[in-house]
């Protein structure tokens, strides 16, 4: 089952060059040390909880300007042109090199989800986004999305008299009006 869950921002700071926003990896219902990385499909047993992307919707008014995104220890993740919309979509993105010697490539909010993964950062060490003072953000989300088994998955079921009698009543019509 594909599901994305939301780490909504808990708090804001200004810093010099910016925004700083923090998250609370406690609002997030799945242990993210138990995540996996890799192909869910090769899980014969559908047991565990895989990585599927990542991504952040920033609040935000302004004018046109460049804006950064980094990892509240510094780390540049990504720049872009922002064009005064009230929402922007930060994404990431992996290229998995096949029949070649080139690593696996993270770029964005997946090289942020790494960097996480081996302990380098966590949510709740916050994203600044380095803007001029021209723009505003006032808030974000960090979404993490994994694909996860379904416990809750059952077969719908019912009760076999009232098809039986919902078809027989079909035909009879059927056959009436055919006449």
């Amino acid at each position: 089952m594909f599901k994305v869950y939301a780490l909504n921002h808990t708090s804001t700071r200004a810093v010099s060059n910016g925004t700083a926003l923090f998250f609370d990896i406690a609002q997030l219902p799945v242990n993210f040390s138990r995540v996996r990385f890799g192909d869910y499909r090769t899980d014969s047993q559908y047991s565990a909880t895989y990585y599927a992307g990542s991504g952040i919707l920033l609040n935000s008014s302004g004018t046109n300007a460049w804006i950064a995104l980094a990892e509240g220890n510094g780390k540049l993740v990504s720049t872009l042109f922002y064009r005064g919309q009230t929402v922007v979509a930060l994404n990431g993105q992996t290229t998995t090199y096949i029949n070649s010697s080139r690593p696996t490539a993270y770029t964005g909010t997946d090289l942020m989800v790494q960097d996480w993964r081996i302990g380098d950062w966590t949510p709740n060490d916050g994203i600044i986004i380095e803007h001029p003072k021209n723009v505003t953000i006032s808030g974000a989300a960090f979404y993490l999305a994994v694909y996860q088994p379904d416990v809750d998955a059952q077969l719908p079921e019912f009760d076999l008299l009232p098809a039986v009698v919902s078809v027989f009543l079909v035909v009879v019509l059927a056959r009436r009006f055919k006449k």
